[in-house]
C-alpha cells in the first residue's frame, strides 16, 4: 500500500498521542450511557470503539450499560456486572430480563447510573448513545449529578431516534428533555435537519461521523474460508452483514440474488447476522431454490474483517441507516459496495465514485448493480480504492475521538456535588421510585432471614421494616 494511504490515519494517531500527553483542557473523564454494550449492533460497537480510543487519548471512561444474563449463559459466559478493561475503562452492566415492569427497570437504571456517576468524581461529562433510550436517561439524571450531557442521535429517518420519540405517547415531554441537554451530536445532514425540526437550537448541535479502526481491516488479515458456500475456486461472494429485520431489507436482497444466480454460476450469498426474520428468510431462500447450495445463513460472527476479505461485493439494501458501520468496514477492507440510495449512505459514499447506489426496494436494480461489479474487475477495483480513501480521510477513529474531546472539553462545567447535595437533589427528583423498590426488597429479605435463622435475623427484619416505614414517611413515593 502506498504511503499516501496511511497518511490520514497516521496524522490522526499523532494528534491522538499529542492529546494523551497534553490534553487541551484538563484530564476529565467521560461517562458513556448506552444499552446492551455487548450487542453486535453497530451503535453499541461504536460506543465501545469510542471508549477504547478515548482511553488511548489518556481519558478515564466509565461505560454504564445493561446486559442480558440469560443470553450470556446461552453464550457460555457469565454476565460480568463490573469489568475493567485496560487501565482507564470500566464497564458496568445492569442485568435486564424481559419480564416485569419495564418502566420500573428503566428507573432503576437511572438510579444506578446516577450513583455510579456520583461515585466517580472524575466523570465530568455524560455522553449518551441513542436519544430515545440512554439519551433521555442522561437528561433525567443530569440535574442530580450536575454534569453536562451530550446525546448522540444514533440513526435518522422513519426508524431513527427522533421518529421514535415522536411515536411515544409523551413525545412533547421527551422533546423538552432532549432540548435541555448541552449538546446533541448528529451523524449526518439528515440527522441534523431532524434535530433542528425537533426544536434543538443550532448552537447546541454538532455533526460528528462514526469512526472505524482502520488497522483491523488491513490487507494482512487472512480471508475466512466460509466452507458453507462450497469450494473457494471460482466463487463470487455477495455479502450481507446486519440484523435480519424489515429495516435492513434482507428479503429484497434475496429476491435480487435469485435473479443474479441465474446469470452467474459462481455467485454465492453469505448472510451474516440474526434477527426476527431469519426463519422467514430461510424459507424464502428454499422456495427460490437457493438454499443450501447458493445461500448460507452464518449467524452472528466475530470475524467480520476476515469475512470481508473473502467477499467479492457487499450488499447494503437497508431502507434506513444513520451511518452504517458495515458500510465503513467494507470500505476500509477495500470491498466494493452496492447500497440503497438513502441519506445515511449518501453521507458516506457517492454513486459511481465510492459505491453503486440503487433505489430502496428495487430488487432488479440491486441485481443489476451486483452483476456490474462482479463482471467488471476494473470497476470493482476503482470503487474499492476510492472507498478506502474516503474512510481514511473522514472516519478514522483516532480523528473522530479527538473531535469528541474537543466537544467535551468546550462544555461549561462545575465541581461535582457533595454527597449531601447529591442525596438531597436525588430525593427532590422523580428518580426515587427505585429507592422504595430496593428498600422494600431488602425488608423482604431480612424478614425471610428472620424466619429461617432465628432471633438475630428477626431483629434485622424489624430494622428493615422500620427503615421502609421511615422512608415512606419521608416522602419517598411508592411505585
Amino acid at each position: 500500500m502506498s504511503a499516501g494511504r496511511h497518511a490520514a490515519p497516521a496524522r490522526a494517531l499523532e494528534r491522538a498521542r499529542d492529546g494523551a500527553a497534553a490534553p487541551r483542557r484538563g484530564h476529565g473523564g467521560v461517562g458513556i450511557l448506552v444499552y446492551n454494550i455487548d450487542c453486535a449492533g453497530g451503535m453499541e460497537r461504536q460506543a465501545a470503539r469510542l471508549a477504547e480510543q478515548l482511553s488511548r487519548c489518556g481519558r478515564r471512561v466509565a461505560v454504564i450499560s445493561t446486559g442480558d444474563p440469560l443470553a450470556a449463559l446461552r453464550a457460555g459466559r457469565p454476565l460480568r456486572l463490573v469489568e475493567r478493561r485496560a487501565r482507564t475503562v470500566v464497564y458496568y452492566r445492569l442485568p435486564f430480563l424481559s419480564i416485569g415492569d419495564y418502566g420500573t427497570w428503566q428507573e432503576l437504571y437511572e438510579t444506578l447510573a446516577a450513583w455510579i456517576v456520583h461515585r466517580h468524581a472524575w466523570i465530568d461529562t455524560l455522553y449518551a448513545v441513542q436519544a430515545p433510550t440512554a439519551g433521555l436517561h442522561a437528561a433525567r439524571i443530569a440535574p442530580v449529578v450536575e454534569r453536562p450531557v451530550v446525546v448522540k442521535l444514533a440513526s435518522s429517518g422513519n426508524f431513527g431516534d427522533l421518529a421514535t420519540i415522536e411515536r411515544a405517547g409523551d413525545a412533547r415531554a421527551r422533546r423538552a428533555l432532549l432540548r435541555r441537554v448541552e449538546r446533541v451530536v448528529a451523524l449526518n445532514d439528515e440527522s441534523r435537519d431532524e434535530a433542528l425540526a425537533a426544536g434543538v437550537m443550532p448552537e447546541r448541535l454538532a455533526t460528528i461521523p462514526n469512526g472505524i479502526d482502520l488497522h483491523r481491516f488491513d490487507a494482512s488479515t487472512a480471508p475466512a474460508a466460509l466452507p458453507e458456500l462450497g469450494p473457494a475456486e471460482g466463487r463470487e461472494v455477495v455479502l450481507f452483514v446486519g440484523r435480519l429485520d424489515h429495516q435492513k431489507r434482507p428479503d429484497v436482497l434475496l429476491e435480487a440474488f435469485a435473479r443474479l444466480a441465474h446469470r452467474r454460476a459462481g455467485a454465492r450469498l453469505a448472510m451474516v447476522g440474526d434477527g426476527p426474520n431469519k426463519g422467514a428468510l430461510e424459507r424464502l431462500a428454499r422456495e427460490r431454490g437457493l438454499a443450501p447450495s447458493r445461500v448460507a445463513f452464518l449467524g452472528v460472527r466475530d470475524d467480520v474483517p476476515a469475512i470481508l476479505r473473502a467477499a467479492s461485493v457487499l450488499a447494503l439494501p437497508s431502507a434506513q441507516e444513520g451511518t452504517s458501520n458495515v458500510l465503513l468496514e467494507a470500505l476500509a477492507a477495500r470491498v466494493p459496495v452496492v447500497a440503497s440510495d438513502i441519506a445515511g449512505n449518501r453521507g458516506v459514499v457517492a454513486h459511481e465514485r465510492e459505491a453503486l447506489l440503487v433505489p430502496v426496494d428495487d430488487a432488479p436494480a440491486l441485481a443489476t448493480a451486483l452483476e456490474r461489479i462482479l463482471g467488471d474487475p476494473a470497476l470493482a477495483w476503482r470503487l474499492a480504492a476510492a472507498g478506502r480513501a474516503r474512510v481514511e480521510s473522514a472516519h478514522a477513529i483516532e480523528e473522530v475521538a479527538l473531535r469528541y474531546l474537543d466537544l467535551f472539553d468546550a462544555l461549561p462545567r462545575r465541581p461535582p456535588p457533595s454527597s449531601l447535595r447529591f442525596v438531597l437533589r436525588y430525593l427532590a427528583s422523580d428518580l426515587t421510585g427505585p429507592a422504595w423498590m430496593v428498600v422494600r426488597g431488602l425488608a423482604r429479605i431480612a424478614r425471610g432471614l428472620a424466619r429461617r435463622f432465628g432471633r438475630a435475623a428477626r431483629g434485622a427484619g424489624r430494622h428493615g421494616a422500620v427503615l421502609a416505614r421511615a422512608l415512606v414517611g419521608s416522602g419517598v413515593p411508592r411505585r
